[in-house]
């Protein structure tokens, strides 16, 4: 077993252990447990969708996605259903696809490439590591961002194409948000 990072969690009524282990090896699975969490805390009592317009849900997207506050309303409308409200799986998936923009990533990119279209594996570990401290405030021990990189750099090859790059890049930011959103819950 590894070191917990996000204290334990509930979902209704089943506790949810949330580990480090956990977050790396089923990246999609922890997201729902704790973003699901996260969700059906801001839900009114007898409700199962949130309005688009509720405070804490644009409070939560605001501070903890890559959208800027700007386009919250317009993400909000294109992820709500048609009576202006968001559910669950709605909800996770807005987090999860906007962990970082990709602006962010291309801007990345471009300043460690020097033909514009690849990368070195090294140079590639290197620029994820300065994207989660520069772009997304991440504070983690050196174990962990080696078992980050490590993760996500599983199927880097010695030369890391754009294309690549974007996946490992939003997979880090998703690995890297979901950690903080863990830790701060109850």
């Amino acid at each position: 077993m590894g070191s917990t990072c996000c204290p334990t969690t509930a979902l209704a009524e089943e506790a949810v252990p949330v580990t480090f282990d956990a977050v790396l090896s089923d990246l999609d699975a922890t997201e729902a447990k704790v973003y699901g969490h996260i969700f059906l805390q801001m839900l009114p009592s007898g409700r199962t969708h949130l309005a688009l317009d509720d405070g804490k849900l644009r409070s939560f997207i605001r501070e903890n996605t890559a959208i800027d506050a700007d386009e919250v309303d317009a993400e909000l409308l294109r992820r709500g259903s048609e009576d202006a409200t968001l559910n669950e799986d709605a909800f996770v998936q807005l987090v999860r696809d906007n962990a970082i923009s990709d602006s962010a990533t291309l801007e990345e990119f471009m300043s460690g490439s020097a033909d514009g279209e690849t990368l070195s594996a090294e140079n590639c570990r290197t620029l994820l590591h300065v994207l989660g401290q520069s772009r997304l405030d991440a504070e983690l021990s050196e174990e962990q961002w080696d078992r980050i990189l490590n993760t996500v750099l599983m199927s880097a090859g010695a030369v890391v194409a754009l294309d690549e790059w974007i996946g490992f890049s939003k997979n880090s930011a998703r690995i890297i948000r979901l950690s903080k959103a863990g830790a701060a819950l109850p």
